[in-house]
């Protein structure tokens, strides 16, 4: 259904398998899209694709399984799992590998269920599509309860609220974000946000304000990143395009802004939705 939606459903085709099982398959298609005849010439775009319970498969990409991917959803204690990365006094990069048990799981859940959307930007004088799709998260139900479990993991290890704020989505390596660092709010100049990687694995890069030698985080299924103090207000991150790249979706945390009555705490719900 989740194919049928996106306008792939032509191409699906049920076959038939030994013991009578069947396998899902996106036929392939030659170069100008039409499906490829079996036993014809030339060369596919891509080939055919089986789909299964232990993986998801993108015309373009192809998820595979790790091995804590699958399984019930548990998290590793932060306490002994962060390990913290200085950018420069007063700038870091917390990571915590492999942090959630059951991410492709959780991946193939958030695939299916959330309702995602291209966003555009309006620069100068003309529409930019964004390079990735962009998900809001649910209030309630299974997925709600392991996202509020993974923000009051992040709580109580940082000493702030944590919320899930949206989730991003990077179908293939066509599908990046440029250089930029999240905008806030006047007289603010540090804040603590966190994302969870599930699917592919991507790289995060940061560097110094306005240019410099950048620093990579390969993120894989399952890991932590969190950054604090001024990294936000001195580096600038991005997700680079890269010639192939399985998909991946990105979780982000956010701490949510104090009353209007009271001052921020350097916690606080940012606006930027790109990481």
């Amino acid at each position: 259904a989740w194919l049928e939606r996106r306008g792939f459903g032509k191409y699906l085709e049920w076959r038939a398998e030994e013991g009578g099982e069947r396998e899902l398959v996106l036929v392939a298609l030659e170069r100008d899209g039409s499906p490829r005849v079996p036993g014809g010439g030339g060369v596919p775009r891509f080939g055919a694709m089986p789909w299964d319970r232990t993986s998801v498969r993108y015309t373009v990409g192809v998820l595979q399984t790790t091995l804590f991917g699958t399984g019930p959803f548990a998290l590793t204690p932060l306490a002994t799992s962060v390990h913290r990365h200085s950018l420069e006094p007063g700038a870091w990069v917390d990571t915590a590998d492999r942090w959630v048990q059951g991410a492709d799981d959780l991946y193939a859940a958030l695939v299916h269920k959330l309702d995602w959307r291209q966003g555009h930007r309006w620069i100068i004088d003309h529409h930019v599509i964004e390079p990735r799709l962009t998900a809001g998260v649910p209030e309630h139900g299974p997925i709600a309860q392991r996202l509020d479990a993974m923000g009051d993991a992040l709580g109580e290890h940082y000493g702030r609220p944590f919320r899930a704020a949206w989730c991003n989505h990077y179908r293939n390596g066509d599908d990046s974000v440029a250089w930029h660092h999240d905008r806030l709010p006047v007289g603010i100049g540090h804040q603590t946000v966190a994302l969870v990687s599930l699917g592919g694995p991507r790289t995060l890069r940061f560097r110094p304000a306005g240019g410099g030698r950048s620093r990579g985080f390969p993120l894989h299924s399952g890991d932590l990143l969190v950054v604090g103090d001024r990294t936000q207000h001195r580096h600038e991150h991005a997700v680079p395009k890269v010639a192939s790249a399985s998909p991946r979706i990105s979780i982000v945390f956010r701490c949510p802004l104090p009353p209007s009555n009271e001052p921020p705490t350097g916690g606080f719900e940012g606006r930027s939705r790109a990481r």
